[in-house]
């Protein structure tokens, strides 16, 4: 656990380690309130690594009330001299301007800055934080361990927030991956970080919903939010508290969510309104898993501004395909809504983008839709493609044929299509539908794909279909080497990490003996 330093002298300086600009903690075993009992010393920092803390939520501690008056004739209760109280926002900018100018740092599990001199160390273990200066470096500390664990306890999420703020001026990257989070409601706390960028929160499975801060009774509505108030977390505040302030999250352009709970597509929608929002990952959430297709062109319909999905670039020849792909879908929840006007509301209602994307893209589907009317030619309704087979098979054949193929052809009859061309078994058989120029296929060989068209899919002239084979026993083998290798590796680096945790403890040790023997020597040379 990180704890203060009791301050030699009133008169050094706030700043513990002006020049740190990097900080690495994952898998320490640190609380939050360890963090923030750092930060006023940590003026420079722009990344701070959590990853696998049990950080459960983000929220600063209460500030301290006065102590009663004492009684007459009774001594007034002391504080104890190794803690301190935390500096409130505008004390802590007054002493940072105060400061002297360093170089970078980075401390990560072996404590050292990358051009070999030690700034200070960042303890894993239960001693604390410090270095040849850590004795003489006035550091905020939480003076009990449980103290604001509840949540804000009667301080305002907007003054929480600015707190926040003022104690991370320069954070850029905040990686929570695996903390436990117990929903985003304890995330928005962040929302006033004014150079925060990238924001990883990968593997916190009770994360099932976003809603970005200012949604007028979003937060309250939705089902997620209520399991967040289940959870202990605290509820988001009244929407004409947000409307006062700046926009939330100003500056973000990554958010990390791999892993997550996300299961419901007004989460995606949300992730419209982020202004600077260019990158997202969305694996492993059901929203996803359970979607058609794998949903990456529904993803990019719905998010406006993206260029990073999943890893993967989005061009914008995919993004004008998934756009007119992510349109025909919504036409067709609109015909099976027939003239139920409530019906046709709701699909309006779960698709925020509709108007914009029927302004950019109208014109398109009106000529699609003549094209494919009665009066249509039969030229306007084929798709010329390109059939590759890399199965590697002793009866695949490896090659590739032009089709022209109707656009109302099923995922089946095209697996049975290149069943009899590349002699590959259809039950064996992996299908993907490439772009030209894009560099991740999709896969379009799933079950519940069986029934779908060329068409739906967005299927153009030069499109390529790859056949593949695959093994069922062979993944599975696969899988579980992986996960085994992850395992191993995680044990590795946690074993690493307590190695140097070690090593910064005897640091620490030594250290402070030195520091106790200067002090034994200069009050021997103040006696007479």
């Amino acid at each position: 656990m990180l704890s203060a330093v009791p301050p030699a002298s009133p008169s050094r300086s706030l700043t513990l380690l002006p020049s740190l600009r990097v900080l690495v903690l994952n898998d320490c075993g640190v609380a939050w309130q360890d963090v923030i009992s750092v930060a006023p010393a940590l003026p420079s920092l722009e990344e701070l690594h959590l990853c696998g803390n049990p950080i459960g939520h983000l929220q600063p501690p209460p500030p301290p009330s006065p102590p009663p008056p004492p009684a007459a004739g009774q001594r007034q209760h002391q504080r104890p001299a190794h803690t301190a109280q935390l500096q409130g926002p505008s004390e802590v900018q007054t002493r940072e301007g105060r400061q002297e100018a360093g170089g970078a740092g980075h401390v990560d599990g072996s404590g050292t800055s990358p051009g070999g001199s030690r700034e200070g160390d960042a303890d894993c273990g239960s001693s604390g934080v410090g270095g040849s200066n850590a004795a003489t470096a006035p550091v905020a500390a939480v003076e009990a361990e449980g103290e604001g664990a509840s949540g804000l306890d009667g301080a305002g999420e907007e003054e929480a927030a600015a707190m926040l703020a003022s104690l991370f001026p320069h954070l850029q990257v905040l990686t929570l991956e695996d903390c436990q989070l117990p929903g985003w409601s304890a995330v928005e706390v962040l929302r006033r970080l004014p150079a925060l960028t990238r924001l990883h929160l990968a593997g916190n499975t009770r994360l099932t919903h976003i809603t970005y801060p200012g949604e007028e009774g979003a937060a309250a509505a939705s089902p997620a939010a209520e399991q967040d108030q289940a959870a202990g977390v605290a509820a988001a505040p009244a929407a004409a508290v947000r409307e006062a302030g700046p926009a939330a999250f100003p500056r973000l352009s990554s958010l990390l969510l791999g892993g997550c709970g996300i299961s419901q597509w007004g989460s995606v929608d949300q992730l419209d309104r982020f202004p600077e929002l260019r990158e997202v990952r969305l694996t492993g959430n059901p929203v996803l898993t359970s979607s058609r297709g794998g949903g990456r062109f529904e993803v990019i319909g719905r998010v406006s501004k993206l260029t990073q999905l999943n890893g993967a670039e989005v061009r914008p020849r995919e993004r004008r395909d998934a756009e007119l792909r992510y349109l025909q879908h919504i036409a067709t929840e609109m015909d099976r809504a027939g003239a139920d006007e409530s019906q046709r509301a709701a699909v309006r209602a779960a698709h925020p983008r509709l108007r914009r994307l029927i302004e950019l893209h109208g014109a398109v589907l009106a000529t699609a839709a003549r094209d494919s009317g009665a009066g249509g030619s039969l030229a306007s309704s084929m798709v010329e493609i390109k059939l590759t087979c890399v199965a590697a098979g002793a009866t695949a054949k490896m090659g590739t044929q032009v089709k022209k193929l109707p656009k109302s052809t099923t995922v089946s009859a095209l697996r049975l299509l290149c069943e009899r061309l590349f002699k590959v078994k259809s039950q064996e058989m992996a299908l993907f539908l490439r772009a030209p120029g894009d560099p991740m296929p999709e896969d379009i060989g799933a079950e519940d794909l069986q029934d779908r068209t060329l068409g739906f899919f967005g299927a153009q002239d030069g499109y390529e279909v790859l056949i593949d084979e695959v093994d069922p026993e062979a993944l599975r083998r696969a899988d579980e080497d992986a996960r085994a290798a992850a395992t191993a590796a995680h044990e590795g680096r946690l074993a690493e990490q307590l190695r140097a945790a070690e090593k910064l403890q005897a640091e620490f040790a030594r250290s402070m003996g030195l520091q106790a023997q200067q002090q034994q020597q200069q009050q021997q040379q103040q006696q007479p």
